[in-house]
């Protein structure tokens, strides 16, 4: 068992374990558990420097590519963890109508690539794409939130962090 190294009233190591052991990949691989906690804690960065609902970027984090198929092409994942969100709602978090449908909105479009309006699914992605260095590619900026280029340092310690490993 994988210790849950952060304090959360949301995630817990029982969910932790649960979500570990559906997970069909490596747990310890490229989109597994070291990846989800690096986006947690950069996300959890982003909610200190500006508002968002840290809430559903904590559950992001843990779920976003937790119904990954592979490690390489799986276009249908953030989808598929969309749904999971769903299933896993009042049995292993409590999210309102508004947290389940930023969170559907954050697992289902990680991986596209676009901007947001929303500032918390921005965040999300943001937090995730902050990690790309954990597969030798740098973020790409473009597809950043604007708010980032007023916390450079974030950004680079989210870049340094992508290539640590909390389980090693």
């Amino acid at each position: 068992m994988l210790r849950l190294p952060v304090k959360s009233e949301v995630l817990t190591q029982p969910f932790l374990d649960y979500l570990a052991e559906q997970f069909q990949l490596n747990p310890l691989g490229v989109h597994g558990i070291d990846h989800w906690l690096r986006v947690l804690s950069t996300g959890r960065q982003i909610a200190r420097r500006i508002s968002v609902n840290l809430k559903v970027i904590e559950l992001f984090s843990l779920l976003h590519d937790s119904r990954r198929w592979n490690d390489l092409d799986d276009p249908l994942h953030g989808q598929r963890a969309a749904e999971f969100c769903e299933i896993l709602n009042n049995r292993w978090f409590e999210a309102d109508e508004a947290d389940i449908r930023l969170l559907r909105t954050a697992c289902r479009y990680h991986s596209v690539g676009n901007l947001h309006p929303n500032a918390t699914v921005q965040a999300c992605w943001d937090a995730d794409q902050l990690d790309s260095g954990r597969m030798g590619v740098a973020p790409d900026r473009d597809k950043l939130g604007a708010y980032l280029e007023y916390h450079e340092d974030l950004v680079l310690a989210a870049i340094e962090r992508s290539s640590q490993s909390f389980f090693s």
